[in-house]
């Protein structure tokens, strides 16, 4: 009776599974029919071939408005929101670069619609209308935004009706900045990305500090005596840059075996089961994890130990190009010298304080992971086994994070900030966090190390362009870009 009591509740469950499926397929398919039906008035409003521009146009903007998004994140943080979004993804998607057009294209030449999707595919849509072979009825070739009597104004006011729905009745319109002004510093960014994969000979990573002599400068006594150091450290930067770069592959794949290791052995330790199907046969058992884990460790001390060299070569063609910045010869010739002054030494000592704490960021590196991992794998409430991993990892990296914004709260934020007297500290992690609050420390820790490798990579990118401006006066032509593989790993 009991086998029987089985098979019945076995054979209903199937019967309920066809009848849900097939729900779903019926409710998908008059759900895409809705928006055929749609857009064959669109079509029929303003014509088939308008139809597919506009299709093409909306995937464009779509783009434009995730990398908005990603710039407001950016620019959030210092405490600016743009004051027309709407403006800003316009202006986005009509600067994408060639291959994102590609691949658009290319999504929309393989687009598939499924049995169960609620919306067809634009491929489609576009064929679909295309059908109706509609000339239109309105034909008029003018922007929509005619329709509006002031259309930048209506923009600003639903852009802020937003950013209150989104941040709250808190925030000020004093946050809001022309976008004019934040297309400014965009630029200014990008032009720094450009230099960063050059002057570090594509051999800048996010873990590897240099071994600046100081973060504060003096005035050479000997101008020429810098110069020599500049043209000799930028020579061994250019002979070692193929063997650096090298080194920095095997170590950019012994971190990305690290994080791997630590990703599946907390989950482990937390008392999560992970199927040997999904991972390789290496990460399959925690001994295994263990192994691949210490050898991506001695891995990385090797490669970085033969970096030592490269990195300090790095280090004293940058210092010396800043020391010359501050001979009056040499800010005089060019156009914006004080400006450039202004910069280094604003931006020098912070890359050397974050660099000075690159044991304890390399600590934080090594705990982000795996909490992420433990805390992804969870549903419902934790057990022992599981608060114990995340205490465990939480004792590591909470001490890591409070050292890191006591030294860093000594120091300015390098860069424009709505707050006046902003520290570098108070920036990557507003608010002391008591290492009992688990929850906080998890939250907070992805945040802070995101915010300080920014901080550290606009750094970088903003040294490098004055300090190259430094070598075209003594006649130095700017080493030739890095392979792109090497450059765009720089970059990241």
């Amino acid at each position: 009776m009991l086998w029987l009591a089985i098979l019945a509740v076995w054979v209903t469950r199937k019967i309920l599974w066809v009848l849900l499926y097939a729900g779903h397929a019926i409710a998908g398919l008059t759900m895409r029919q809705m928006e055929f039906d749609a857009d064959r008035y669109e079509a029929r409003f303003a014509g088939s071939d308008a139809f597919e521009r506009t299709s093409r146009r909306l995937q464009e903007l779509g783009v434009g408005m995730q990398m908005a998004y990603s710039q407001l994140g950016s620019s959030h943080r210092e405490g600016r929101l743009v004051d027309d979004l709407p403006a800003l993804t316009r202006i986005n998607s009509g600067k994408l670069p060639d291959e994102i057009k590609k691949e658009l294209d290319k999504a929309y030449a393989e687009g598939k619609t499924g049995w169960f999707d609620s919306h067809p595919c634009d491929k489609d849509r576009v064929a679909n209308a295309k059908a109706e072979e509609a000339q239109g009825v309105v034909t008029v070739d003018a922007p929509a935004t005619t329709l509006f009597t002031d259309f930048a104004a209506q923009s600003k006011a639903t852009t802020w009706e937003y950013y209150r729905e989104v941040f709250g009745p808190q925030l000020k319109k004093t946050s809001l900045e022309p976008i004019a002004k934040l297309m400014e510093s965009e630029e200014k960014m990008e032009a720094a990305d450009k230099r960063l994969a050059s002057y570090y000979a594509g051999a800048a990573r996010a873990h590897c500090a240099l071994p600046l002599r100081s973060g504060h400068l003096t005035r050479p006594e000997s101008p020429k005596a810098v110069a020599a150091q500049l043209k000799t450290a930028r020579a061994a930067v250019e002979e070692a840059a193929p063997d650096a770069r090298e080194q920095l592959k095997r170590m950019d794949k012994a971190k990305g075996d690290l994080v791997t290791a630590l990703q599946l052995e907390s989950p482990r330790k937390a008392g999560f089961k992970i199927g040997s199907k999904a991972v390789e046969e290496r990460f399959q058992t925690e001994e295994g994890c263990r192994r691949v884990r210490d050898k991506a460790r001695l891995t990385i001390n090797q490669a970085t130990m033969k970096l030592e060299g490269f990195q300090q070569s790095l280090a004293d063609r940058l210092f010396a190009a800043c020391e010359l910045l501050l001979v009056d010869q040499v800010a005089e010739k060019l156009s914006d010298g004080g400006e450039s002054r202004r910069r280094v030494e604003a931006c020098l000592p912070v890359l050397v304080a974050i660099d000075g704490q690159m044991e304890s960021l390399k600590k934080l590196f090594e705990c982000e992971a795996p909490l992420g991992a433990v805390v992804g794998a969870l549903q419902g409430q934790p057990d022992d086994l599981t608060i114990n991993e995340i205490d465990r990892l939480v004792g590591h990296a909470h001490p890591a994070m409070t050292q890191v914004r006591e030294v860093l709260i000594h120091h300015d934020y390098p860069f424009d900030h709505k707050s006046d007297g902003v520290t570098m500290g108070a920036f990557v992690l507003p608010d002391p966090i008591a290492r009992a609050d688990l929850s906080a420390v998890v939250n907070a820790m992805p945040e802070m190390t995101d915010r300080l490798f920014t901080v550290r990579r606009r750094l970088l990118g903003e040294l490098a362009s004055v300090a190259e401006k430094v070598e075209a006066l003594l006649g130095l032509k700017p080493l030739p870009q890095p392979p792109t593989e090497e450059g765009e790993a720089a970059a990241a």
